[in-house]
């Protein structure tokens, strides 16, 4: 994580912004990164096409 954000503050542009799914609370604030909610919300779905 470290090396990914030293590549992303060297790269990318002035007014990037880096978005992240994560599923551990209190990880990545270390980096900067802060809780979105309730101004943006992230949704998924998982599908399961294997067929028997």
């Amino acid at each position: 994580m470290d090396s990914l954000m030293k590549y992303i503050h060297g790269n990318a542009e002035k007014y990037a912004y880096i978005n992240l799914l994560a599923d551990v609370n209190g990880f990545y604030e270390k980096w900067g990164f802060k809780p979105t909610s309730p101004r943006s919300v992230g949704m998924s779905i998982k599908i399961n096409n294997k067929t028997n």
